[in-house]
């Protein structure tokens, strides 16, 4: 069995202590409790809680087609010419 020396002791003292203050429960908001539709990072958010659609989106824009996820032959080939 390894013996702990004076440096561990503290070292484990010190890293304990500092994960008791930057815990996450101790850096939660004032604010934690009270209910919000979203967050921001860099101000005001953009859109209310209620909104519909985002403004870079086209309402009538024509639905249907065909979405196709298979890549060309020559993507799985590394030395294609």
């Amino acid at each position: 069995m390894a013996a702990f020396s004076r440096r561990h002791v503290l070292g484990l003292g010190a890293g304990a202590l500092a994960a008791f203050r930057l815990s996450p429960a101790r850096a939660a908001d004032e604010a934690a409790g009270a209910e919000v539709h979203g967050i921001s990072a860099f101000g005001d958010l953009k859109y209310p809680a209620d909104f519909k659609n985002f403004e870079y989106v086209n309402l009538s824009a024509p639905k249907g087609g065909m979405f196709s996820t298979i890549p060309s032959v020559r993507s799985y080939n590394q030395s294609y010419q």
